[in-house]
C-alpha cells in the first residue's frame, strides 16, 4: 500500500514542505525558483501528488524491436498510472525534500 498526498496549488506544495507561502509574488519568488531548480515544472501541470516511495520503476529488456528502456508503474499505484495512461494525461517526476513529486499534465 502507499500512501499519497494531492495537490492543486503551489501554496499546497509549500504546505507538505512546511514552507511558509504568503502570496506575495516577491516574497515567496525564492522558494518558486528553489522548486524549479530541484526539476518541478510549474509552467504545464494541473494538480499533482507526493509519495515518500517512488510510484513508476525502470524495465530494461527486449521487445519485437530489441533492447529497449522503458517505466511502469509499481503494482500499488497500477490502476492510477493506467486510467492517467488511458486518457492521455502524462505526469513529470522529481525527487525532492525526501518526497516524490508527480506534477499531472493533458498531453
Amino acid at each position: 500500500m502507499k500512501t499519497l498526498i494531492a495537490f492543486n496549488t503551489v501554496e499546497e506544495i509549500y504546505q507538505i514542505l512546511g514552507w511558509k507561502y504568503t502570496g506575495n509574488w516577491k516574497e515567496d519568488e525564492p522558494l518558486r525558483d528553489k522548486l524549479w531548480d530541484n526539476g518541478f515544472n510549474l509552467d504545464d501541470w494541473d494538480g499533482g501528488f507526493a509519495c515518500k516511495e517512488e510510484l513508476k520503476r525502470k524495465v530494461c529488456g527486449l521487445d519485437s524491436g530489441g533492447y529497449k528502456e522503458w517505466y511502469e508503474w509499481c503494482p500499488d499505484v497500477e490502476w492510477l498510472g493506467n486510467q492517467m495512461d488511458d486518457y492521455c494525461v502524462g505526469c513529470h517526476h522529481c525527487f525532492f525534500q525526501g518526497w516524490h513529486w508527480y506534477t499531472i499534465h493533458h498531453s
